[in-house]
């Protein structure tokens, strides 16, 4: 037998930015105006319980009824930043738990599509989106995306529209055909999301999107068109009040056991934890011990004849959480592939007159544990990832055998 040393990484990223803060105001009807400051910091969303409200895509609460409607949708695809022909009613209001979002949507009812699709699948369909400047400064956010019968996308977003899909969350959204149209609901965990930490009042930013799929039309909140070149930095800010989300940990054991009959090594039992610990809304940690990614999707099967390597996505929720503080702010720059991590052994050098046997060249490197940290103290944005694969044993015999 022949044994491969395992490698431990470590990956320390330290960056800072600063961007400009923007906001829009603008009354339904009237031309649409550039970005202007707003002294109080935003949109006063109000504050309410939510312990009757069901997440079920109609708006039929007492809780929607008395809120502030936001109607002022307008076209940006194509670009003319004029009224959306069709009516889009959005309603907004907050808990200390999450942000809480409606949308009533006038259509013909003969002119709805719906496709239904696995998770982050782009496909024209009826569909509304938010995206959430949660840094408050544009720095970093979230996206949501709910497409008529509840298919959902997800994804992160770095200045100004570096999209990722890569990204999967536990938020909540169901939509709802109705007689005039159909309507949708969100909730989005404060938890859920990375925020800096503050006292009092915070701002975050919002931009609400509706695409109709019939006439390939694109509505939205504030007006944000891909012909200009200001999106995160410059979406609607909201003013919120005792948003601090409470400290969270979370323990999760898993046992498991397969069976190799080709290799004939009989059964083999398998035990692991994953760890999950945020002290604060700008500092989360976690780690995993043993980590078994069986439940993970398989790659798509590639023929390439090529010179080039076949890039292959992250697809392990333990390195796809917190990825992009490690981009470099290119897409085709990338610091860190964490599908490095893991991978095969490399195949180590032998005495003349010996062969390996393909199946440790082929089989991928266990993992002994993991632990990442992501946070921010003011316009520092930091990220520290260390990892420790096991040794790998190949089977060895001599070449004439």
């Amino acid at each position: 037998m022949h044994s491969s040393p395992g490698a431990a990484g470590i990956v320390l990223l330290l960056g800072a930015c600063a961007f400009g803060h923007s906001s829009q105001a603008s009354q339904s009807g009237a031309a649409y105006r550039e970005p202007s400051a707003v002294a109080i910091g935003g949109l006063a969303v109000p504050q309410r319980d939510a312990a009757k409200v069901r997440v079920d895509g109609r708006l039929d609460e007492a809780v929607w009824r008395d809120l502030a409607v936001y109607d002022d949708f307008r076209l940006i695809d194509p670009d003319t930043l004029a009224p959306g022909p069709l009516p889009t009613r959005l309603r907004l209001f907050y808990t200390k738990r999450g942000l809480y979002a409606g949308v009533d949507m006038a259509q013909d009812p003969a002119t709805l599509v719906e496709h239904l699709s696995g998770r982050d699948q782009f496909l024209n369909r009826d569909f509304f989106s938010i995206t959430l400047d949660t840094s408050g400064e544009g720095r970093y956010g979230f996206w949501f995306q709910l497409s008529l019968g509840d298919s959902v996308s997800d994804g992160t977003v770095l200045p100004e529209r570096q999209f990722s899909s890569s990204w999967d969350g536990a938020w909540r959204g169901a939509s709802a055909r109705t007689e005039r149209g159909w309507s949708a609901e969100f909730f989005v965990a404060w938890s859920l999301v990375s925020m800096p930490k503050a006292n009092g009042q915070r701002t975050i930013g919002i931009f609400a999107q509706r695409n109709v799929a019939h006439a390939d039309e694109r509505y939205a909140w504030p007006p944000l068109p891909w012909s200009k070149p200001k999106f995160l930095s410059a979406l609607q800010p909201l003013a919120l009040r005792d948003v601090d989300p409470r400290q969270q940990y979370g323990v999760t054991p898993y046992l498991s056991g397969n069976y190799d009959r080709l290799a004939g090594g009989g059964a083999e039992p398998r035990a692991g934890v994953d760890l999950f610990w945020r002290p604060s809304s700008n500092l989360q940690i976690a780690a995993t011990l043993n980590p078994d990614f069986g439940n993970v999707e398989a790659d798509d099967v590639v023929v390439n004849l090529s010179n080039y390597e076949t890039f292959f996505p992250e697809k392990r929720l333990f390195f796809q959480e917190g990825q992009e503080i490690f981009n470099l702010g290119d897409k085709n720059m990338r610091l860190l592939h964490t599908r490095r991590i893991g991978a095969p052994a490399m195949r180590p050098n032998t005495p003349e007159g010996i062969a390996l046997s393909g199946e440790g060249l082929s089989s991928p490197a266990d993992l002994v544990g993991a632990v990442k940290a992501t946070g921010q103290r003011g316009s520092l944005r930091y990220g520290f990832l260390g990892v420790a694969e096991d040794d790998t044993n190949f089977a060895a015999y001599h070449g004439d055998a």
